[in-house]
């Protein structure tokens, strides 16, 4: 309750947002963004002009962190909603099994720096293997 309080004070629009989530999704959710609020507010206080933020997410609260991270950075802040596949789905029988999570970029200014391939990942022999099998030769990538 404390936390729910000092959010009101230092970002009006992401308390509204917080108890909008009671609504709809219950306590679990409004504890959740609650702890997520206070580390974006803290988060955006402490960022350069010149940075950006990543935040990654599954699909359960995506939608309502999307809308914190609008409210703490700015709606027109917004860059991408980047998703992140995985190799391998997490199964449900209730429903078809989860494959991507998302990752919200958000710069802190109009003047953040762009470096791309400080983001990208190299990809380990096996999944080398998974994904070009025939560019593979006893277990050395061949590109």
């Amino acid at each position: 309750m404390e936390w729910l309080g000092e959010i009101d004070r230092k970002n009006p629009a992401l308390s509204q947002i917080i108890e909008a989530s009671r609504t709809t999704q219950g306590d679990g959710t409004v504890a959740y963004l609650t702890m997520m609020a206070i580390r974006l507010i803290e988060m955006q206080r402490v960022l350069k002009p010149s940075g950006s933020i990543y935040l990654h997410c599954d699909d359960d609260a995506n939608s309502y962190s999307r809308l914190c991270m609008d409210a703490v950075f700015g709606y027109k802040n917004f860059k991408n909603s980047i998703t992140w596949r995985r190799f391998t789905s997490h199964n449900d029988a209730e429903r078809f099994g989860r494959i991507t999570d998302t990752i919200l970029f958000y710069p802190s200014g109009d003047h953040y720096t762009w470096k791309p391939e400080r983001i990208a990942t190299e990809l380990i022999p096996e999944e080398l293997n998974k994904k070009h099998p025939k560019k593979m030769m006893k277990g050395v990538a061949t590109m």
